[in-house]
């Protein structure tokens, strides 16, 4: 049995720099966005290295610290947003037997799509948009899923 490596950690003084950064930027959204930043406020955030990006389960927010770091304060508010808006869309409790990735980038799509059309910060270039299949879905997940392909790579 091969054993992982463990992910290279960040210093302790820059896991609380970025620390700071996600709490700016949820300060950002209770301020600018009161109903998304107040969930944002909700839920606790965690930093984790097992994990390239960010994530929630519906009940936290887990984000990779290098990820986070490499963004602007616009950017991460989108992020955070972003994550916020899963669990308030119950993405993460009407998957049912829905294949994940497929239902997450389906997911994606929706979210970013409302977060552009609000100006809620601004996604990273690495997010998932497009316009025309969030309108031919009809603007929801289930939608969006169901137009997508079985291709994990698209």
């Amino acid at each position: 049995m091969t054993e992982q490596a463990e992910p290279k950690r960040m210093s302790d003084a820059d896991e609380a720099r970025v620390q700071r950064l996600m709490a700016k930027a949820r300060t950002a959204l209770v301020l600018e966005h009161p109903f998304i930043g107040s969930i944002a406020l909700n839920m606790p955030f965690k930093i984790d290295y097992s994990i390239p990006t960010a994530a929630t389960n519906g009940k936290e927010v887990r984000f990779n610290p290098y990820f986070m770091d490499d963004f602007t304060d616009e950017e991460r508010k989108f992020v955070v947003a972003h994550e916020c808006m899963h669990p308030m869309l119950e993405h993460n409790f009407r998957r049912n037997s829905r294949d994940p990735r497929k239902w997450n980038q389906a997911g994606d799509y929706v979210i970013n799509q409302l977060l552009v059309d609000d100006n809620i910060g601004k996604m990273p270039s690495l997010g998932l948009l497009n316009p025309q299949l969030y309108h031919a879905a009809g603007g929801t997940t289930d939608g969006v899923y169901n137009l997508l392909t079985d291709n994990p790579d698209s």
